[in-house]
């Protein structure tokens, strides 16, 4: 993270936009390796937004499924499948097949812990 955070400070000083986004979007994600889903979500919103406004399609889709992520951790799957649907349908668009497969595979994985969560609350019958 240090090296990501002096590779920030550059950019902004360089006043690289995208760059300073693509900083943001990896930093989110040692955030939230490490647990603080507040400040991950705060610096994916901010690259998305980046990301969109500049119609950087790829990096756009990577950062809706990140928020995505950040949506499954705190265990709201549907709103995490949202995400994923809206980075499934850039890859899509721009015909990126390993992302078309990666963002159906989290989407799976989020209907999965849905059924695992209904399972868990349903009585047993023996």
């Amino acid at each position: 993270m240090p090296w990501l955070e002096s590779s920030l400070k550059i950019f902004e000083a360089a006043g690289s936009r995208l760059d300073v986004a693509m900083v943001w979007s990896e930093l989110a994600v040692c955030h939230l390796g490490m647990g603080d889903d507040e400040e991950a979500m705060d610096l994916l919103r901010a690259a998305e937004k980046v990301t969109h406004d500049a119609g950087y399609v790829h990096n756009h889709q990577v950062n809706l499924a990140n928020i995505g992520n950040v949506y499954l951790h705190r265990g709201d799957h549907l709103t995490a499948i949202s995400y994923y649907e809206r980075a499934l349908e850039v890859a899509r668009e721009i015909k990126d097949p390993v992302s078309i497969k990666k963002w159906t595979r989290n989407i799976m994985l989020a209907y999965a812990r849905i059924r695992w969560a209904v399972d868990q609350r349903s009585p047993r019958v023996t």
